[in-house]
C-alpha cells in the first residue's frame, strides 16, 4: 500500500520493534508501504522502542520495500537491522531517517541501515527503476560489519532524490568494517 491508497499501516510508539522477522522459517515476506516510527503525516518521529524493522536469527529472502513500494522508516535504534545470518534480504525504495517528503531529517542518533553477521543482502538497486533508498539524518547511513558479499547500489545517501537538499548523516555515509567482497 501507500499513504494515498488508504492501505498503509502506521507502526509507531511500540515498546519494542516496529516489525520483527526472526528465525530460519521466516522467508519470502514483504514489508512495503508502511509508516514505521513516524506520525500519521510522516513529518515527526514517533519511534518504536527498539528497531524499525529487524530481520535476524536466519530470516532470509524477505523484502523491505520494493520498486516504488517503499516504507518510511525511522527508529530509536537502527531503522533497518539485518543481523545473525539474515541472508539474501532486499531493502529497496525506502525513505529511511527522513520525513515523508524527503525534505528534512527526523533526528535519529543511530545508523539507518545495519547489516551485521549476514551476507548477500541487497540495499537499493536500479536507481532508474525506483529501487534505491533515500537514507539520511542518522549517525551512519549504511553500516556493513562482519558482513561479506552484500550489495549497496543506487541509493541517495545524505541527500534527497534530486540531490538538491542535504539530508546528511553525522558520521559516515557508508561504513565497512571487517567485511569483504561487498559491492558499493
Amino acid at each position: 500500500g501507500n499513504a494515498g491508497s488508504g492501505f498503509v499501516n502506521f507502526i509507531a510508539g511500540n515498546l519494542d520493534n516496529g516489525v520483527l522477522m526472526s528465525g530460519t522459517g521466516v522467508f519470502s515476506n514483504s514489508v512495503f508501504g508502511n509508516y514505521i516510527g513516524t506520525n500519521l503525516t510522516g513529518t515527526l518521529k514517533l519511534f518504536n522502542g527498539a528497531f524499525g524493522v529487524i530481520g535476524y536469527q536466519g530470516a532470509h529472502h524477505n523484502r523491505i520495500g520494493g520498486a516504488s513500494k517503499g516504507n518510511l522508516i525511522s527508529s530509536k535504534l537502527e531503522a533497518v537491522m539485518l543481523y545473525g545470518d539474515a541472508n539474501d534480504n532486499t531493502v529497496q525504495s525506502n525513505r529511511i531517517g527522513i520525513n515523508a517528503t524527503a525534505s528534512n531529517v527526523l533526528g535519529m542518533t543511530t545508523s539507518c541501515v545495519v547489516v551485521s553477521l549476514s551476507r548477500r543482502n541487497k540495499i537499493g538497486g536500479n536507481m532508474g527503476a525506483g529501487e534505491g533508498n533515500i537514507i539520511g539524518g542518522c549517525f551512519r547511513g549504511v553500516s556493513l560489519s562482519n558482513a561479506p558479499e552484500n550489495l549497496v547500489q543506487g541509493n541517495h545517501i545524505g541527500t534527497n532524490l534530486t540531490g538538491t537538499v542535504g539530508l546528511g548523516n553525522s558520521a559516515a555515509g557508508i561504513r565497512i568494517a571487517s567485511a569483504d567482497a561487498n559491492l558499493i
